[in-house]
């Protein structure tokens, strides 16, 4: 069976529409499918700051499917002032037993 998952962002050093796009997102596991990715661009504003972090929370209404400890990621935005406007990188959620990791 297919079911969802809803990923939401939560601010720290980054703050979301400033340092990174996303704010949450309801990602589908499609029947027999284990793994599935995010992409979150990252935004390249030129000036020279400290890395910076936000968090991932992954949560499920879904009867039967459980999320996984930690079900909080921590990503780091390395502070890079390379000349590309936006970046990207992904995120993998895992399905192992029925319990969704990352």
């Amino acid at each position: 069976f297919a079911y969802n998952v809803t990923v939401t962002a939560i601010d720290m050093t980054a703050v979301a529409n400033n340092d990174y796009m996303f704010s949450s997102a309801v990602v589908t596991f499609p029947a027999g499918v284990t793994r599935v990715n995010i992409s979150i661009p990252v935004i390249d504003d030129e000036i020279h700051e400290l890395d910076e972090t936000f968090k991932l929370n992954v949560t499920s209404g879904a009867f039967g499917v459980f999320v996984g400890y930690p079900d909080v990621t921590t990503i780091l935005i390395k502070d890079d002032e390379e000349k590309l406007i936006f970046r990207k990188f992904r995120v993998q959620f895992v399905l192992k037993r029925g319990t969704i990791i990352h």
